[in-house]
């Protein structure tokens, strides 16, 4: 299924005249800001969807935003959320999926569709009342927990191609994610070529000819394609339990009823690894969340933490000039700061100096957050 068609299927001109309305932009404008916004929003769900926990967050933030109506079934019933927000659902989803990005993709949308700065985040809202119903019915309709609704954010990545620019992608560190798919998706897309008998215009031979040279290209066609389709089963095996059934993946020593404390996906620290380098190459401090980071109730890195912890141990030892600033939430100021040294002390064990790591514990409740300065 194919959501961002689906909600693009109910962008009427009505209703787009009617959002245009509602900030003030034109219906075409309104259209162009809605049309960047929405990829971009589905991209940065699914990226978080690809850790297990990011996928649990997003679900119980749709959870706690559902209506108690339900969700609206019909264009109509969807006008006045979308143009009116009083809930702040949208922006509360924008927030948790953008983050920090939020200004940058505001100014992006608002320079390419020219749309004023502060229409261009009010349609992001929209964007994300927009996707949130849609995911919202899904969920109902499918009986859907987190872990199917991760599964569900997921299984749109092949839809975004084409969508999204390759600058944009890259600002906002779905640049690895988008690449993955792109391999199965062509390799399916030739094998439905030649089994339909495709050829290019300047070719011309007689049918015997042709079956011919199809038989004997159809046999490495078919073997390419089970192997990409046996990947894209045990990639989705490993997001529903946590684990991978690749071994090549599996930590050693560890049986099957450890599966949920396995390593993060690939998917997963390729994500961060974008973020972290382009927090790096920034220079300006941005904050970047350790989505994957998690304590249990002593104070201790959960294993499932290792992976994150031993990327970001590696990419402060490849910048001998980086310092790093690391932001540790609990929810007293001793509990924070059991978490902040088990953090601290976990990066010295990966190699990195600890006159180059600063931590920071707070009050509160959120993921921990790095920050790099050279």
């Amino acid at each position: 299924m194919n959501i961002l068609q689906s909600i693009q299927d109910q962008l009427s001109p009505e209703l787009l005249s009617e959002i245009g309305k509602s900030v003030g932009e034109s219906p075409q404008a309104t259209k162009s800001a809605l049309t960047q916004s929405l990829p971009a929003l589905m991209g940065s769900a699914a990226a978080q969807a690809s850790s297990p926990q990011g996928a649990t967050s997003l679900f119980n933030l749709l959870r706690d935003h559902t209506p108690q109506a339900g969700w609206a079934s019909s264009t109509a019933g969807l006008l006045g959320r979308v143009t009116g927000d009083s809930s702040g659902a949208g922006s509360s989803f924008v927030s948790t999926l953008l983050g920090s990005k939020f200004n940058m993709l505001r100014d992006l949308i608002a320079s390419r569709a020219g749309v004023r700065s502060e229409s261009a985040s009010s349609l992001l809202g929209t964007g994300g009342n927009l996707l949130m119903s849609s995911l919202g019915k899904q969920v109902a309709a499918q009986g859907l927990g987190a872990a199917g609704f991760g599964e569900l954010l997921r299984s749109q990545i092949p839809h975004l191609q084409g969508l999204l620019p390759a600058d944009l992608a890259g600002k906002l560190g779905l640049g690895n994610l988008l690449n993955r798919a792109a391999a199965p998706a062509g390799a399916a897309a030739a094998a439905s070529a030649a089994q339909v008998g495709y050829e290019p215009r300047h070719v011309r031979a007689d049918v015997a000819s042709t079956s011919r040279v199809l038989s004997r290209a159809l046999v490495p066609l078919v073997l390419a394609l089970a192997a990409i389709l046996l990947k894209v089963y045990r990639y989705h095996r490993s997001s529903n339990t946590g684990g991978t059934a690749d071994s090549s993946l599996t930590t050693r020593g560890e049986g099957a009823g450890n599966s949920t404390e396995a390593q993060p996906s690939q998917i997963s620290l390729a994500n961060l690894t974008d973020r972290l380098k382009a927090a790096i190459a920034g220079h300006d401090g941005t904050p970047v969340d350790l989505q994957g980071v998690a304590f249990d109730s002593s104070g201790t890195l959960s294993p499932a933490a290792s992976g994150e912890v031993s990327l970001v141990g590696r990419l402060i030892n490849n910048y001998p000039s980086l310092k790093a600033t690391i932001a540790v939430y609990g929810k007293t100021s001793e509990e924070a700061t059991t978490r902040a040294n088990a953090f601290q002390e976990a990066l010295v064990k990966t190699g990195v100096a600890p006159e180059r790591i600063t931590v920071k514990p707070e009050v509160g409740e959120a993921m921990p957050k790095i920050s790099f300065q050279q």
